[in-house]
């Protein structure tokens, strides 16, 4: 079989030759629609143009080109936002380059990333939090190493994962609500696919605690917004729990917040753990008790293991999980303090 050719991709979207050779080339000055661009691409995908094209491509030598797929909407918006600039600040001491930064709102559908990216112009992508499945797919077909970090799902075991484990320290900090006297825990947060929620029920059954659903299940997605609704409601309705575990700081702040408008006193009546440790958990109102990530190390760690990729050194997948620690302030009702750091893998 020969060589596929700029021609026929051209004769398969029926666009010229030279519209197909600036698209795929980058060309800013062209003008033509998202649709024609994503046709290209997925012509060039299918006939085998671009798998040609990125064998011959030299990666790791000279400037790293690296894209980066964040988590730009939603109530975790803000952790992602410190995740990428770290992953930035590690990229640049390696001296790599960051040549795109997409959201989610612009990788919803697979023809966009055609019209977004160009494969040649890139070595390799962090993708910050899990992506849907053609995200992964779009990746491998173009033959671009990736790394996927701070994930908080199952979808995405069977690729390389840097982070923490979610399960062991979401657990620890239910252990920490049952050791300041809380019997009755609930989970503010989603539950599908989520490795936090799963964290909280396996802590409740090695404590012996109930998980009663429409007492101890506080769903919402990752908003702050929906987070305080959501408990809003459910503290108007006197549901009897004295304790939240809260699936990120942004969520733990709707509560705070509900709590405040409810009468609700926290810790009184009312302990709450939060993840993440943000920059601000220490200044809400009471200062809130959480489990610290340390997103710098992740975002080191996630350099490393694209580097073992592109350089031929590793060609399996690998998991990475740094450690975690509590952070004890007023919100959990205990001593305010640092807990020592552990390894949790």
């Amino acid at each position: 079989m020969s060589r596929p050719t700029l021609k026929d991709i051209a004769a398969a979207t029926g666009v010229s030759f030279t519209t197909v050779s600036r698209v795929l080339n980058g060309d800013p000055t062209l003008s033509v629609t998202e649709e024609t661009k994503a046709a290209i691409w997925e012509a060039a995908g299918r006939l085998g143009y671009l798998k040609l094209r990125a064998s011959q491509r030299r990666r790791g030598q000279g400037t790293l080109r690296v894209g980066i797929l964040t988590s730009g909407r939603g109530a975790r918006r803000s952790y992602y936002s410190l995740l990428g600039e770290a992953i930035q600040t590690a990229l640049t001491a390696e001296g790599a380059q960051t040549v795109f930064i997409l959201n989610n709102s612009h990788i919803r559908e697979p023809y966009v990333l055609y019209a977004q990216v160009n494969p040649e112009h890139v070595d390799g992508v962090f993708m910050l939090g899990a992506k849907p499945q053609h995200v992964y797919d779009w990746c491998s077909q173009q033959e671009i190493p990736f790394v996927i970090v701070s994930s908080n799902s199952y979808t995405d075991d069977h690729y390389d994962r840097v982070g923490v484990d979610h399960r062991l320290s979401a657990a620890r900090a239910v252990r920490h609500l049952a050791e300041q006297g809380c019997r009755s825990v609930a989970y503010l947060g989603p539950i599908e696919n989520s490795l936090r929620y799963t964290g909280y029920r396996a802590a409740l059954a090695e404590l012996g605690l109930d998980c009663r659903p429409q007492e101890h299940l506080w769903v919402c997605p990752w908003s702050v917004e929906e987070a305080h609704r959501v408990a809003t409601e459910r503290l108007q309705r006197g549901v009897k729990v004295d304790g939240v575990f809260a699936a990120s700081d942004e969520l733990a702040l709707g509560l705070l917040r509900a709590a405040q408008t409810v009468g609700v006193d926290i810790p009184g009546e009312l302990r709450v753990v939060g993840h993440d440790d943000h920059p601000w958990s220490g200044f809400t109102t009471p200062p809130l008790t959480t489990v610290h990530t340390p997103v710098q190390e992740i975002a080191e760690a996630a350099v490393r293991r694209l580097k073992e990729r592109l350089s031929g050194e590793r060609t399996y997948p690998t998991h990475t999980f740094l450690p975690t620690h509590l952070v004890i302030r007023e919100s959990c009702g205990a001593s305010v303090r640092t807990e020592r750091k552990e390894q949790e893998t």
